[in-house]
């Protein structure tokens, strides 16, 4: 018995100093609130580890049952307390903390209490309630402490969901380089307000309104928007590094923001794209706004230590559908690129016909590139003294197998734009080298005429570019010296470095060098001495007013005695009368082309004009002649 006792009184030590740990964690715990609930859980749990073990042994004591039972029913009461709260967290999160420790505070303080009184009892007995009622506390004040610690495990998981939720939001939405929106958000904000205007016109919300659903029109229930695309912003990209690019993409974008409404949203959209969506804007006002941003645009921008310009090119539409706008926008914005670009211009149902027969005609030419409908014809090209033949320009030609014979002018730009433009130079390269050798091997052509072919920007900057045309001279049997490739002026100022080497490369195999339409793009006479060239090519432009325009006529004479001074040869192209070959042979030794010698022909009279080897004036009336080349317009 005694052994017993003695037992007894070791294991009701253990319980009451688990006990006392465990009433300390949860006064503490439960009535300051102070971020350490997880800390307060752990050491909980621990002591009721140890109390669990001593308390198996307390029912051999004799205790009292009806204090023992008081005891539970006041630890029941806090563990529902606990579960209560943990059940409205959802929806009230910081309130049903709130109420927890103020409906929990009062019970643990009259355990407490409870304990204290109890405790001046030196009755075994009622030591023993005392035990038991301690160790039923810690059974509620350890279920309120779990509660309270997974509540506030979700709270913190709810938080960090919710902080890489918004961040995975701003990354989806917002463009990195500028910190505008980008395009998600755009048209995001597009289905906002498109859903606003199904409610304005009593619309279903899941119906998408066409033009006819909101007659009469309402410029209230019509969206307007407009995309605006920077010009030439390659140029910047290759000549300055495309962190200047960068720069200059965020300056202009926070000009485009600082213009608009403050309503207004301002997207970028792609790469050199801005988008921005009016709000309660007609188009006429849209237009108006759009004409600021662009002269805002076209001021300098500083980038390292120059000032740089750039144009844009804008396209404004209005609608009530997201696709259909965004893609009015877009023909906008290119119409306005091919009537010269800095300008805008607003959506017509013309623009829409026009993009869907370009579109036809893009299908119609990757066909007409595999079935033979393309075809070269060849101006000659003459020295203006003698009229002797000193070569010929190969021309693309397409014939369709139901619209007839497409103009070059409607296909070359859709050729530049699309890329096809590409395997359609290689096309007209291989094909001029091969005929050139057939005009050689006939006897037509002499071995000091040579056949002059445009050759891309696309082509250009190709890396194996002189290895490729180097392989179809072989091919074709063709000698160098007989191949002229023509490049736009503006390529070389785009490109400079990438091209000398290659430029190079092909003038040590005896290819010649032109740059064509000199005086009309960027102009190169900065480093134009330094360039791998043999030939200037002054433009049609300059040669159509040299009899009326003496501006223009002294400018074509310093283009000359440049050429001269460089030792260059020249060619003046689109001569049409007699005056203007005139007047250029007057300026010094020149060749020339143009229909004042002769159209584009066919092989076999291009081969009889080779073969006569010289060439009189005609008296053919002019008709326009469009050549294969790449006018360098930023797609």
């Amino acid at each position: 018995m005694a052994d017993q006792r003695r037992q007894a009184q070791v294991e009701l030590g253990r319980v009451e100093a688990a006990a006392q740990e465990i009433r300390a964690i949860a006064a503490e715990g439960m009535l300051k609130d102070d971020g350490r609930v997880l800390v307060w859980a752990n050491r909980g749990i621990a002591a009721f580890r140890q109390l669990s073990e001593s308390v198996r042994s307390l029912p051999s004591l004799g205790v009292d049952e009806r204090a023992a039972r008081q005891m539970r029913d006041d630890a029941d009461q806090l563990y529902a307390v606990g579960l209560q709260s943990l059940g409205a967290r959802a929806a009230q999160p910081d309130e049903a903390a709130r109420q927890y420790q103020q409906n929990a505070a009062p019970i643990l303080a009259s355990l407490i209490e409870k304990g204290a009184e109890q405790s001046q009892i030196e009755d075994r007995r009622a030591r023993s309630a005392l035990a038991i009622s301690r160790a039923t506390l810690v059974v509620g004040v350890l279920a309120g402490l779990l509660v309270l610690a997974l509540f506030v495990r979700r709270l913190e998981a709810t938080a960090r969901q919710s902080r890489t939720e918004e961040a995975l939001r701003r990354q989806a939405f917002t463009d990195a380089l500028t910190g505008l929106p980008n395009r998600a958000a755009l048209e995001l904000q597009l289905a906002d307000r498109l859903a606003e205007v199904r409610r304005r016109a009593g619309l279903p919300a899941d119906a998408a309104p066409s033009q006819s659903d909101l007659e009469p029109p309402d410029e209230r229930l019509v969206i307007t928007m407009a995309l605006l695309d920077l010009d030439d912003l390659k140029t910047v990209n290759d000549s300055l590094g495309h962190g200047r690019g960068d720069d200059l993409v965020r300056t202009i974008g926070a000009r485009i923001s600082a213009t608009v409404g403050p309503h207004d949203l301002v997207t970028r959209f792609g790469a050199d794209e801005f988008g921005v969506l009016f709000h309660d804007a007609s188009p006429t006002a849209a237009k108006e706004t759009v004409e600021r941003v662009l002269r805002a645009i076209h001021r300098p921008v500083l980038l390292g230590d120059r000032d740089v310009r750039i144009s844009a090119s804008a396209g404004i539409a209005s609608g009530v559908d997201v696709e259909t706008l965004v893609r009015d926008a877009d023909i906008a914005m290119y119409a306005a690129k091919a009537a010269g670009k800095d300008r805008s211009a607003v959506f017509s149902q013309e623009m829409r016909e026009d993009a869907l027969a370009n579109l036809e005609l893009t299908a119609d030419l990757r066909r007409a590139l595999s079935r033979d409908e393309l075809f070269l014809e060849y101006q000659p090209i003459v020295d203006l003294h003698d009229g002797r033949v000193d070569g010929v320009e190969a021309l693309v030609r397409w014939q369709h197998p139901t619209k007839g014979r497409i103009p070059p002018l409607d296909f070359i730009g859709i050729a530049e734009r699309t890329g096809l433009i590409g395997p359609l130079g290689w096309w007209v390269m291989r094909t001029s080298c091969a005929q050139m050798r057939t005009w050689i091997d006939e006897g037509s052509a002499r071995t000091d005429q040579h056949v002059s072919v445009n050759v891309s920007p696309i082509q250009l900057a190709e890396p194996d570019m002189a290895r490729r045309i180097a392989r179809i001279l072989r091919e074709t049997r063709l000698d160098p010296r007989q191949l002229q490739l023509e490049i736009t002026e503006s390529v070389l100022v785009d490109q400079p470095e990438a091209l000398v080497a290659d430029l190079t490369e092909l003038m040590a195999l005896g290819v010649r060098i032109a740059i064509d339409d000199f005086g009309t793009g960027h102009s190169v006479l900065a480093y134009l001495k330094d360039l791998p060239v043999d030939v200037l090519k002054i433009d049609k432009a300059f040669v159509d007013d040299i009899e009326t325009d003496a501006g223009r006529a002294r400018l074509t004479q310093g283009i000359v005695q440049l050429a001269q001074a460089l030792n260059l040869s020249i060619v003046a192209e689109g001569i049409e009368t007699a005056p203007q070959a005139e007047l250029l042979n007057g300026l010094g030794q020149m060749l020339g082309q143009g229909f004042l010698y002769s159209r584009p022909v066919g092989p076999e009279l291009a081969g009889r004009l080779l073969s006569d080897g010289q060439l009189a004036p005609s008296s053919e009336a002019p008709a326009d002649v469009v050549k294969l080349r790449r006018r360098n317009t930023a797609a």
